[in-house]
């Protein structure tokens, strides 16, 4: 089974809030700030590589960049689960979404939130070969995930959200 994913990750944008270019030295540094957190973020042991880096490492700044990983066999289920992950579980094979892809992405999403929540990136969007995408939005201290499904639901929820909000959720959304 082989099966890819593409991951689009943002940098921060601190240089457009001083009102500088993106070719200032702070641009670049938040360009190479988001290079070692991807690293950091993919440096995980499993059934998958990267195949194409984008240009994470170009020497000029730039607001994204674009991945692509292969998937070659299942990572697994993470041991603990968050509700909301066990959520976008269901979702995902709900839209006909392979489980190992499905385990793969709960897994990245919850290595690209370190790397988030330290400040050292901002949004990163997984688009699915089926059409369908996640988007990982942070927020301080929480962070909005948005699915959207093959025939055009969106739905939207908190990474941290409880069991609780979790089913109220699921109640709304179908």
């Amino acid at each position: 089974m082989r099966a890819y994913l593409h991951v689009t990750v943002h940098r921060r944008i601190d240089n457009w809030y001083e009102g500088l270019p993106d070719d200032a030295a702070l641009a670049l540094a938040l360009h190479h700030r988001r290079r070692q957190a991807v690293e950091r973020a993919l440096a995980v042991a499993g059934p998958w590589h990267v195949s194409d880096w984008g240009h994470t490492a170009a020497p000029e700044a730039s607001y994204a960049v674009e991945l692509r990983l292969t998937l070659e066999g299942d990572p697994g289920a993470p041991e603990a689960e968050l509700p909301a992950l066990t959520w976008l579980g269901e979702l995902l094979d709900g839209d006909q979404v392979p489980r190992a892809t499905s385990n793969l992405i709960k897994a990245l999403i919850g290595r690209f939130w370190l790397e988030q929540r330290a400040e050292h990136l901002r949004d990163v969007t997984f688009a699915l070969p089926g059409g369908q995408k996640i988007r990982c939005d942070p927020d301080g201290e929480r962070m909005l995930i948005t699915v959207e499904l093959r025939d055009g639901r969106r739905l939207c929820f908190l990474y941290h959200a409880t069991e609780a909000e979790i089913e109220q959720k699921r109640t709304w959304s179908f």
